[in-house]
């Protein structure tokens, strides 16, 4: 079983309306925590998250900008700047802004997904990290 194995995309609340992104983003991170030699430069967007409005007036004011994907990877491959996933369902679509955000970054060197589901997701990891079939890329895990 992968670390990640208990992933079960919905969300942990059981709640209705809950955060399967966020879930997917989450599993996500702790296998980018894992890659070792060296760890990656690496941050996530408040992208998803509810903010009171006094809160999304101060963010616009200071800069963040709508559509900007949901994990930044500050780590030079080949020929990429870095790399930029936007994270998905597999239902999920996105938005206009993050279409324009995704072709954005490509044209400036970034290698920019659209991944729908966790699975895609590492896929694209490993790919940009050089991860080849039977590959350790990790270190011990927790």
């Amino acid at each position: 079983m992968t670390f990640y194995g208990n992933f079960q995309g919905k969300s942990k609340t059981g709640r209705k309306n809950g955060s399967p992104e966020h879930d997917i983003q989450v599993a996500l991170t702790s296998y980018i925590e894992n890659i070792s030699s060296p760890s990656p430069l690496y941050s996530a967007t408040v992208g998803g998250v509810r903010l009171a409005m006094h809160t999304a007036k101060k963010m616009k004011q200071a800069g963040y900008k709508k559509g900007i994907p949901d994990l930044l990877i500050f780590e030079p491959r080949g020929p990429y700047a870095g790399l930029a996933i936007e994270v998905k369902t597999d239902k999920g679509r996105p938005s206009p802004h993050q279409k324009e955000w995704i072709a954005a970054l490509n044209s400036r060197g970034w290698r920019a997904e659209i991944c729908k589901g966790l699975d895609a997701c590492i896929k694209v990891v490993d790919e940009y990290f050089g991860k080849a079939e039977g590959d350790q890329l990790f270190g011990p895990l927790p």
